[in-house]
């Protein structure tokens, strides 16, 4: 499992990835982006961000 976690609530990112999140997004504005970190997940890239 990867943990994605994404900094819209009321944690920052770095919350997040003290926390234990693998990738981090501030927001999902970049749906690109995030559609690309999923897909190099799901290939077994843990190194998404």
């Amino acid at each position: 499992a990867v943990a994605v976690g994404v900094a819209t609530g009321g944690h920052e990112a770095e919350t997040l990835r003290e926390a234990g999140a693998d990738v981090v997004f501030e927001d999902l504005s970049d749906t690109a982006g995030f559609i690309e970190v999923l897909g190099r997940v799901r290939a077994g890239n843990r190194e998404a961000s």
